[in-house]
């Protein structure tokens, strides 16, 4: 996905938005740490990740306390590292990259019900 990305940025002269759906959420999430290409990513999951991945265990509550400590970027922390099991190089890219204001946006919204949790 990052070598996509920099090859329409190289070719257009902008930076990209990534959309990413099921699967699509986990490559698009891996992909954005890997380029500074990206400006936009539109990630939409309507139950849980994909792959048939589970959330680990009290990871969804250590989110939730987070957020709602105002600690959007342990959230986010949270999330990169236990769910999408980034590595420290792939989250400091993230940190440091145009992306960040558009992930710690997105925090509060990662939270939500699952369904055996609706």
């Amino acid at each position: 996905m990052a070598a996509v990305v920099d090859a329409v940025a190289t070719r257009t002269g902008e930076r990209v938005a990534v959309c990413g759906h099921p699967y699509g959420v986990n490559c698009a999430m891996g992909g954005a740490a890997l380029t500074r290409n990206v400006h936009h990513l539109v990630l939409y999951e309507l139950y849980e990740p994909s792959l048939g991945m589970g959330y680990p265990s009290g990871s969804i509550e250590a989110i939730e306390a987070a957020v709602a400590a105002g600690d959007v970027e342990t959230a986010i922390l949270t999330i990169l590292v236990e769910i999408l099991e980034l590595s420290e190089e792939q989250c400091d890219t993230m940190r440091s990259g145009p992306q960040r204001p558009a992930l710690l946006a997105a925090g509060p919204t990662v939270p939500r019900g699952v369904p055996d949790r609706a």
